[in-house]
């Protein structure tokens, strides 16, 4: 969700549901800065394999293809954490 998220997201417009989706799921990763030969919105983006690497650490690598054909390969670094509970 998030790879999908970034890459149709621009630094140029933080404001856009892509952007604020991208930085509520990983707040310090910056947005990527526009290419105007780029093509930047790709047709489908899937998780083709995870592997864990330490406790509650994980990578996943994900798929992004566009219209063109064009594949394009992210290994995504993932860690997982309890989240502390939330008191009543």
């Amino acid at each position: 969700m998030f790879v999908g998220a970034w890459l149709r997201s621009s630094a140029d417009d933080a404001n856009s549901a892509q952007a604020r989706l991208a930085q509520s799921l990983a707040p310090d990763a910056e947005l990527p800065l526009p290419v105007a030969s780029a093509q930047r919105v790709p047709a489908t983006v899937t998780a083709v394999r995870s592997a864990q690497r330490e406790d509650g650490e994980w990578s996943v690598t994900v798929a992004a293809q566009y219209a063109d054909g064009r594949l394009r390969y992210y290994a995504v670094p993932v860690a997982a954490g309890r989240a502390a509970p939330r008191s009543r």
